[in-house]
């Protein structure tokens, strides 16, 4: 696709489309008070929406719950961890959640997105 073309599909709605699901993220970090820099913000949105568009996109799909869920869940978990700070890696995350000897208490705190 040339450069040209390539504009054009990001113009418009999907521009205007990114934006708006960029703020409703941006809102539900902040009720969840998870606070990431602009950067980490653009990751996450492409982390939410990017299986959504394969879905319908590549494997011509239907969207159902459980991608909804699994994505938004997903998502929220990368965000505590981007949030806390320097501890990035998802390795790393588990690793410091499943620390307190506990099984099964290292699973994040469910929060809702569809308001986003």
């Amino acid at each position: 696709m040339d450069d040209d073309t390539a504009a054009a599909l990001r113009a418009g709605f999907p521009r205007e489309q990114r934006e708006r699901d960029t703020a409703g993220l941006r809102d539900l970090l902040a009720r969840e008070e998870i606070t990431v820099d602009d950067r980490s913000l653009g990751h996450l949105v492409d982390l939410l929406l990017g299986p959504l568009h394969h879905r319908v996109l590549v494997s011509g799909s239907p969207i159902d719950e459980e991608l909804v869920d699994t994505t938004a869940r997903l998502t929220l978990t990368r965000a505590r961890a981007v949030g806390r700070g320097p501890l990035t890696s998802i390795a790393a995350t588990r690793r410091t959640a499943s620390s307190n000897g506990r099984p099964g208490h290292d699973r994040p705190q469910q929060a809702s997105v569809r308001s986003c």
